[in-house]
């Protein structure tokens, strides 16, 4: 019974593993980092990492910056309490180290042979806004950090406190896009190497299914015209689908992140299996 059936056995035992296969795509992870690539054993590798954690050179791929437009103005009390909330609540999460905004920054001044400091933008004084914003705009380590070039729009910086995962960041993400629809802030521009990589990712994607697409197209006419015939072209075809298919679910399922160099494999196993089919099939023919 079971010989008799094998082939439909085998079939649906395929298609099943195929879908569950599929599954498991949206659970694929890309880092095409190229500092991976760095050989560990080398010396320069070495004294690089040792420069990067010294002088902290990786906080660029640590941060965001919010860029938010104030169409009131700045030192409007409005704005400013929004700005304020926003701050508070990126300090409170757990992926964050700091975060750098006018209005949880102080000023430090000299007075009566002491250091004393103020708030550097005092939100509940509006009366003192003229005051603050002369002092600011005197200071470019203020204005040219944390204002737009015709100050129409003021900045935030926040500092992860390591580089987050994919996961970790979209959560983040979508806790951040909750607090500043609930604040009506709607025109924010965010700034993040993580949101540019995901952004590279998605194009990636997009750009191997188009590549998928037109290989496959031209496959199968070579195929016809080697040999003439569309029969012999669905099982191969059919069988190297569902080897990429499972390969990169077994990727997937094992948290194994698809680099530079292992974004080559569905290339070659596609190269090699094409090769050794045509290869076996001339065999027979002969």
């Amino acid at each position: 019974m079971a010989t008799k059936y094998k082939f439909e056995i085998s079939l649906i035992a395929s298609m099943v593993l195929l879908g569950l296969s599929i599954y498991t795509y949206n659970n694929l992870n890309f880092d095409f980092n190229l500092r991976k690539l760095f050989p560990s054993t080398s010396s320069d590798t070495k004294f690089y990492d040792e420069f990067v954690e010294t002088f902290d050179a990786h906080v660029d791929e640590n941060a965001m910056i919010i860029v938010i437009p104030a169409n009131a103005g700045i030192f409007n009390q409005h704005f400013l309490y929004k700005l304020d909330s926003l701050s508070s609540f990126l300090s409170s999460q757990e992926f964050i180290s700091k975060v750098y905004s006018i209005t949880n920054l102080n000023c430090i001044y000299f007075t009566n042979n002491e250091f004393n400091a103020r708030s550097l933008v005092r939100i509940d004084k509006p009366e003192l806004y003229e005051q603050d914003s002369l002092y600011i705009f005197s200071s470019p380590e203020y204005y040219k950090h944390f204002f737009s070039k015709n100050h129409k729009a003021c900045a935030l910086t926040v500092l992860f406190k390591t580089p987050l995962i994919s996961t970790q960041f979209n959560v983040f993400n979508n806790k951040l896009m909750l607090e500043l629809n609930k604040l009506n802030l709607s025109q924010v521009h965010i700034l993040s190497a993580k949101l540019i990589e995901q952004a590279y990712v998605q194009q990636i994607k997009k750009e191997a299914i188009r590549f998928s697409i037109i290989s496959f197209l031209f496959i199968t006419i070579g195929w016809v015209l080697i040999f003439k015939s569309i029969k012999q072209l669905f099982i191969p075809i059919l069988a190297l689908s569902i080897s990429l298919v499972i390969v990169l679910s077994i990727m997937a399922y094992s948290n194994q992140t698809i680099n530079l160099l292992s974004s080559l494999l569905p290339i070659i196993l596609i190269t090699t299996c094409l090769t050794g089919i045509i290869h076996l099939i001339d065999r027979k023919s002969v």
